[in-house]
């Protein structure tokens, strides 16, 4: 979920559904990459099939309310922002028991304007934004358990609890991952779904953008990853998506254009999932990515953030 980097008001990017790309696109970098073993066509992937692999790792969705959702089989936790100030999370109890609560709201007020938030799952967030000196703020909110000692207002904010005495309320546990003169501008974040790591597409003050990596603790130092010296359609580029690829079991970032530059995408690789991205990022069109084995339509990925390819 995303802000606009422009600041015209909060906007949720629901993940591309990739098969809708067409549009011709600058020439993709020479660099190859050894095209997939594929074997048959898993486009004849059918519908339970596809409906298993979603459950592995929850729907991710935008609702006309403007929320992201995950679920799973006993909780559904919708997500939002509010004034660029205030991060919003909804549980809904998919099995409560009679009399037992059905949902139960959190909330979570931040001393930055955030720009960017992105879930690794349930409970798990990073917060992205410009500080009041214009310093880039990064920041992991989870979810945990509230006790009345950890509420300032306890009156105020009671906790709400099952008739057997299990606390639903929850809190959120900040830790600033990093704050500094990164960038001005904050395009977009990601977080690695085994949360080793954070991505933060940024641009600064001449015009230069760069895709950062952060390790997943207090204080990490930024890592450049890739920037529009090398790759000028960076610039262009505007949300991270997260898949593993069926064939080859990679894991794979896909960076989709802005939509006001059509339907450019880069590919990142992580080809064991250590957390380390291989080689250089493949960047196109659904027909280039066709060429070189890597379509871009639902049966070969398998989403990690829900968006059901």
């Amino acid at each position: 979920m995303t802000f606009d980097s422009r600041r015209w008001a909060f906007v949720g990017f629901v993940p591309i559904t990739i098969a809708l790309l067409a549009a011709s696109c600058e020439s993709p970098p020479s660099v190859v990459r050894e095209s997939p073993n594929i074997v048959g066509d898993p486009r004849a992937t059918d519908e339970a099939e596809r409906a298993t692999e979603t459950n592995l790792h929850g729907l991710g969705y935008l609702g006309s309310d403007g929320f992201t959702v995950w679920d799973d089989t006993e909780i559904r936790q919708s997500y939002g922002a509010t004034n660029f100030r205030e991060v919003s999370v909804l549980d809904e109890y998919l099995k409560a028991a009679p009399g037992d609560p059905a949902s139960v709201a959190h909330s979570g007020a931040s001393n930055f304007d955030f720009w960017c938030i992105e879930s690794a799952g349930l409970d798990k967030y990073c917060v992205a934004g410009i500080g009041a000196s214009g310093d880039f703020i990064l920041e992991r909110w989870e979810l945990v358990p509230a006790t009345v000692a950890s509420r300032s207002e306890p009156a105020a904010r009671p906790l709400v609890v099952t008739q057997s005495g299990e606390v639903l309320s929850k809190d959120f546990q900040k830790t600033r991952i990093f704050e500094g003169p990164l960038g001005v501008s904050v395009i977009s974040v990601g977080f690695d779904p085994e949360e080793r790591f954070m991505l933060a597409l940024l641009t600064d003050d001449q015009g230069l953008t760069t895709i950062y990596k952060f390790d997943n603790v207090k204080g990490a130092v930024p890592i450049p990853v890739y920037d529009s010296i090398t790759y000028p359609e960076l610039a262009t580029l505007g949300h991270f998506n997260r898949f593993d690829h069926k064939a080859t079991l990679s894991r794979v970032w896909i960076l989709s254009a802005l939509s006001l530059y059509g339907d450019l995408q880069m590919m990142m690789f992580d080809d064991d999932n250590d957390g380390e991205f291989d080689g250089e990022p493949l960047i196109g069109n659904d027909e280039y990515f066709e060429s070189v084995g890597y379509p871009v339509v639902f049966p070969y990925w398998d989403s990690l953030d829900g968006s059901g390819y």
